[in-house]
């Protein structure tokens, strides 16, 4: 009998152990709004300066295009050549600095609120940040039309980021007419370990980490990995950027994403990191 009782004692600490650690984990149960945790207000400018590790990086879009009784999936790879790259000296980065060449950068990204809005879809209650993209130097949003954040307000709070092509770019389906569009998971309501779908079209998984601290910083931040999954090579294509990586993402109240590292081959290929947000 005193074997059980101890057994039952060990066991109600472990699983208030685990309850407190989920809780630490997962700000919304600390009652932090989730939604807080990206900036909203029209104006507001996010600098990015994206450094280039020891292993090329990989950019990636997954574009749907409407066709006719279905839709055509286009899986976008590749790592950029220093052609396709800006150097700094001929686009001096949006805030000052100006360090660098054209293979190893550093390089900047520069996006502006544009609006926000709030609306309701049914039963849910999206809010919706139209972004214009200002510095873009290593082409992470080449070719849009359109770039904007989707928010879902309600409890399962998920935040995505959606982007627009027009028809007739290299990516497109030869003769379509309509625009194309990519629907990224990057936040959501989740618990420490749980996995959700990239999106509709593919096997890549987004997984919830919990608050972390943030590398580089004194500050703790919402952690996310997005595991992207390996694809099968044709024949003329880059083997290299369909190799499997992984991303990881820090969000921190306020300012949204904060850090972002790439790793290919277990190796860092490139690191994002807020510089400015006025």
């Amino acid at each position: 009998m005193k074997k059980l009782i101890a057994v039952l004692i060990i066991l109600i600490s472990f699983l208030g152990f685990e309850k407190n650690y989920a809780e630490e984990k997962n700000p919304a149960s600390a009652g932090i709004r989730l939604a807080d945790y990206f900036p909203t207000k029209p104006g507001t400018e996010l600098v990015y300066r994206i450094t280039p590790g020891a292993k090329d990086f990989i950019l990636w879009e997954k574009i749907v295009w409407p066709a006719k009784n279905h839709h055509e999936v286009s899986f976008i790879r590749y790592r950029p050549s220093s052609s396709d790259l800006f150097s700094a000296s001929v686009a001096p980065s949006p805030n000052g600095d100006n360090s660098g060449n054209a293979s190893r950068g550093p390089y900047f990204l520069k996006l502006k609120i544009k609006n926000y809005a709030v609306q309701k879809n049914g039963a849910k209650l999206l809010a919706c940040v139209d972004l214009a993209v200002e510095h873009d130097d290593i082409g992470v949003y080449v070719d849009a039309k359109k770039v904007s954040w989707s928010m879902e307000m309600q409890d399962n709070f998920a935040w995505r980021e959606i982007i627009v092509y027009p028809p007739g770019i290299i990516k497109s389906p030869l003769g379509g007419t309509e625009d194309g569009h990519s629907d990224s998971l990057m936040f959501f309501n989740g618990k420490p370990g749980e996995r959700r779908p990239v999106d509709k079209q593919s096997k890549d998984k987004l997984v919830c980490i919990g608050v972390e601290p943030v590398p580089e910083t004194n500050i703790s931040g919402m952690h996310f990995v997005k595991i992207i999954k390996a694809r099968k090579s044709e024949p003329d294509d880059d083997e290299y950027v369909n190799k499997a990586f992984r991303e990881d993402a820090y969000f921190v109240v306020g300012k949204g994403l904060v850090f972002l590292e790439q790793k290919v081959d277990g190796k860092v290929s490139m690191t994002w990191r807020l510089v400015e947000q006025k």
